[in-house]
């Protein structure tokens, strides 16, 4: 038909794969596509829940959204930045069916102007932009703290050459919390939580020639005190993020 569709695999034990109908999917945009992004352009929730949400960018940074694990699907627009093929939504969570955020920009030029983040509170149809205090970046993955209060719900943000955010009220404002991280302009990749409350920081490198033991080197970080303060974990020797 000529139709573009994206392709989505299911499964339900990891092993074995089998992918939904295509004539199950709203149509592709030409120029759309989906950041791999360490995974995050893709939400589901845990438990029986049967909604998933996946986000795109290129030409378009739309959300799309099945309710039903994949049977039935519908595609919303977004004001995430777009257009160029390294522009568009870099990441996605949802917290429960309503209420979700996007994080994204444009990875080749991070600082152009143009939004990053937004969020929603009717499953996706419709998003707000929220940056208050951020500077313009690619923001290349949020992450939201599950036992903050529902009502004012703490998130962080890595920001491509800028670092670390947060947020305590639910993504209203937004502070950069870089104490410790002792690169310059650093290139925060992806930031993770475990089941202590720990938070692990990873910073990409920025020289792209394979060099080790220069300024531009990548690292791991980890904080104990919600961001607050950073220091940095010992990788093997030769390794470079």
């Amino acid at each position: 038909s000529g139709t573009v569709k994206f392709e989505l695999l299911t499964t339900e034990d990891g092993r074995n794969w089998r992918p939904i109908p295509p004539a199950q999917l709203p149509a592709a945009i030409e120029g759309e596509g989906a950041f791999a992004a360490s995974n995050t352009c893709l939400a589901i929730l845990p438990g029986s829940d049967s909604n998933i949400w996946f986000a795109t960018g290129g030409k378009v940074a739309r959300v799309f959204h099945s309710p039903d694990r994949g049977k039935t699907w519908e595609v919303f627009p977004t004001p995430i930045v777009h257009g160029p093929d390294s522009a568009g939504i870099f990441s996605i969570v949802f917290r429960d069916p309503l209420h979700g955020a996007i994080a994204g920009g444009d990875y080749k030029h991070p600082n152009d102007d143009g939004p990053n983040l937004a969020f929603t509170n009717d499953g996706g149809k419709t998003w707000t932009k929220s940056n208050d205090g951020m500077e313009q970046t690619g923001a290349t993955f949020i992450l939201l703290d599950p036992t903050s209060p529902v009502d004012s719900r703490t998130l962080y943000v890595t920001g491509f050459g800028r670092g670390v955010y947060k947020s305590t009220n639910g993504g209203k404002s937004w502070m950069l919390k870089n104490t410790g991280i002792t690169q310059k302009e650093p290139f925060a990749w992806r930031i993770s939580r475990d089941n202590k409350g720990t938070l692990y920081l990873l910073i990409s490198r920025r020289s792209e020639d394979g060099s080790i033991g220069t300024d531009k080197d990548g690292a791991l970080y980890r904080s104990t005190d919600g961001a607050e303060h950073w220091t940095p974990v010992a990788m093997p020797e030769g390794a470079n993020a």
